[in-house]
């Protein structure tokens, strides 16, 4: 079975290729739809985007900027091998953290939520050692 993918969440792709962003080179930028323009919230709720690193490793997320906007439910949702973490709404930034599995799922969860710019962040795969401050 072939999986169809895409590099970014995008009006243009289609809703399977949205739900399956995945990243695995070794590096790579991570943003909302129409980063830094306020995203829309009816294609943003359907992204999924996923980072996969090699054996071996795991991820480093440095999020650059988490502004999602106001409202009662504006948060990007990070599953780390079924431990979640949620940012909600505006988050200090620069914020790093490191995953303890190999692969991390991010989702944007809005409701009634006046959208920000969004989200745009930075990861990496670094070796995995007992000596990583993990968040």
């Amino acid at each position: 079975m072939s999986c169809i993918s895409a590099h970014s969440c995008s009006a243009s792709n289609t809703n399977q290729q949205n739900l399956n962003i995945l990243f695995q080179n070794s590096s790579g930028v991570l943003k909302s739809p129409g980063y830094p323009s306020p995203y829309p919230v009816g294609l943003v709720e359907n992204c999924l985007w996923r980072i996969v690193a090699p054996k071996g490793q795991v991820i480093r997320l440095e999020f650059l900027s988490i502004r999602l906007g106001k409202g009662f439910i504006c948060c990007l949702e990070i599953d780390d091998g079924g431990r979640k973490i949620s940012k909600c709404h505006t988050q200090p930034s620069p914020l790093s953290l490191y995953s303890k599995s190999r692969e991390l799922t991010l989702k944007v969860k809005t409701s009634s939520c006046s959208p920000g710019p969004g989200f745009i962040a930075n990861y990496s795969f670094v070796p995995d050692g007992k000596n990583i401050a993990r968040v």
